[in-house]
């Protein structure tokens, strides 16, 4: 009795270990399709890599024509990655403006509220 609980026990504690594997594996190649890379990861990638490249031609790894050959198209991704961050937080973040004259309204009905509030009281 004791072995079979044990042995129930064990495959419990497998079950459980191994859960959070199968689901990242399991959504990861649902939603690969479905949603767009992050773009701060984007970046982040991008800039981690111009890093590593300048650490290799501070180490000697590549000369300076190799590590200017590689960093320009890190460049231009890293721009062009940037532009449609800040394009796209351009466009989220436009509101619609409301008229001065609809805000002066709205004003002078909650102050009218405010007088018979209180007038009331």
């Amino acid at each position: 009795m004791a072995v079979l609980i044990g042995i129930l026990l064990a495959l419990l504690c497998l079950v459980v270990l191994a859960l959070p594997f199968l689901k990242a594996r399991y959504s990861s190649s649902l939603l690969s399709s479905e949603l767009e890379p992050d773009s701060d990861d984007e970046i982040r990638t991008v800039f981690n890599e111009m890093e590593r490249l300048k650490l290799d031609r501070d180490v000697g790894y590549l000369t300076e024509q190799e590590y200017r050959e590689r960093l320009q198209p890190l460049r231009v991704t890293a721009a062009d990655l940037l532009r449609r961050r800040q394009q796209s937080t351009a466009t989220s973040d436009q509101s619609p403006t409301i008229p001065h004259d609809l805000d002066q309204r709205i004003e002078e009905a909650i102050s009218s509220l405010r007088l018979k509030s209180k007038a009331e009281l």
